[in-house]
């Protein structure tokens, strides 16, 4: 089935209210399709232009791309303790935590948790509409470096929110620099992306939510988010974390994939190929399930990049808000999905079935062409 009318199958199911779905290969985009609309009491349509919460794919387009920039730089090492720059860590089994680790998920931290539940009077900030205190994003920090590990740095993978919240405070205290500025500079400038991917304030009045996408009704906030980051413990840092954060264009995360590709093929100097290839592939140490430096791999049998993608060279990422991108190293192929999939709340109500048929409909579409 080609991908229009899956999408427009997933709208009639009220399985999101817009979305954006982009492919192409190393040299041009062949298949561009908006459907549907913001979910705002206007009903904007969604367009090429419509900024969706990218939610996870912070980690890979924004935060991971900053740590490799580091990195070629001298700044910092892939094997680098963690506890260099954040000293809350050197204790325990946490002093054992590497950058590496932090990136491949295999640091030993949980998933997730509630930190933004620990910040002093959060409902009332929260429903007031207004940015959180700057004290918290320092605190939220702290939460994190104090969260148990649930196994030895290395020996297991779990796919870590906090681990990236600390990866995100390593790049600003590495580059003695903000997450936001560290961005601009090092990649969506040498893209010549603008502000097409860039992180959002954390408060219902800042400028440019008109051209947002709306996603949950948020209970804690006791509003619809529409421009506001909808992970809490992002929000809670003030719309700036390393894990989530970034509102952007289905072009723009498509342009990261496709000159990350050229980068690794040394076809474009943006990042040094060497780093490039770093990025995209496994660390040699550590447990066989895990990430590479900031991107995922499709999983052998019911992943969410299809059946089509090469297990091989298939990269990709998948965000919580109904977002992914997907590539492969070797044809310069992509495919990016962006929705609001959490607009009617956070349960699964068929989306992981649309998504990697989706995905499979855009490989096909793109061999057809080829």
């Amino acid at each position: 089935m080609s991908p229009e009318p899956l999408l427009a199958d997933g709208l009639a199911r009220g399985l999101f209210t817009g979305a954006v779905l982009l492919a192409g290969d190393h040299h041009a985009l062949r298949l561009e399709v908006a459907v549907g609309d913001h979910g705002d009491r206007a009903a904007t349509p969604v367009t090429a232009a419509s900024r969706f919460d990218l939610a996870s794919l912070t980690k890979g387009v924004a935060t991971a791309l900053c740590v490799a920039r580091l990195v070629a730089d001298g700044e910092l090492r892939w094997e680098s303790p963690a506890s260099a720059l954040l000293p809350g860590l050197k204790r325990g089994r946490h002093r054992e935590i590497t950058v590496e680790e932090l990136l491949a998920h295999t640091s030993g931290l949980p998933d997730w948790a509630p930190l933004y539940r620990q910040m002093a009077g959060h409902e009332v900030v929260a429903a007031s509409g207004g940015e959180p205190p700057p004290v918290w994003r320092p605190a939220m920090v702290a939460a994190a470096e104090r969260t148990a590990l649930l196994a030895r740095p290395g020996e297991t993978f779990t796919y870590s929110d906090l681990g990236y919240i600390l990866l995100g405070e390593i790049v600003e205290r590495a580059a003695s620099a903000p997450l936001t500025e560290c961005l601009r500079a090092w990649v969506t400038e040498p893209l010549g992306l603008g502000d097409a991917i860039a992180f959002r304030p954390a408060r219902r009045s800042a400028a440019g939510a008109a051209g947002c996408v709306a996603t949950e009704h948020c209970t804690w906030r006791g509003r619809r988010l529409v421009g506001e980051l909808h992970d809490e413990n992002g929000w809670a840092m003030g719309g700036v974390a390393g894990h989530a954060g970034c509102f952007g264009t289905a072009a723009a995360v498509a342009t990261v994939a496709e000159r990350l590709c050229a980068a690794v093929r040394g076809d474009d100097d943006w990042l040094p190929v060497e780093i490039a290839r770093q990025v995209v592939a496994r660390p040699a140490q550590g447990p066989p399930g895990r990430w590479c430096r900031g991107l995922d791999r499709p999983s052998r049998s019911g992943s969410q990049a299809g059946a089509l993608l090469s297990r091989d060279t298939g990269r990709g990422l998948l965000g919580f808000t109904g977002t992914s991108v997907w590539f492969d190293l070797a044809t310069g192929q992509r495919a990016v999905l962006l929705t609001n999939r959490v607009h009617a709340g956070r349960d699964e109500r068929g989306f992981r079935e649309l998504r990697p048929a989706l995905h499979d409909a855009c490989w096909s579409h793109l061999a057809g062409e080829g």
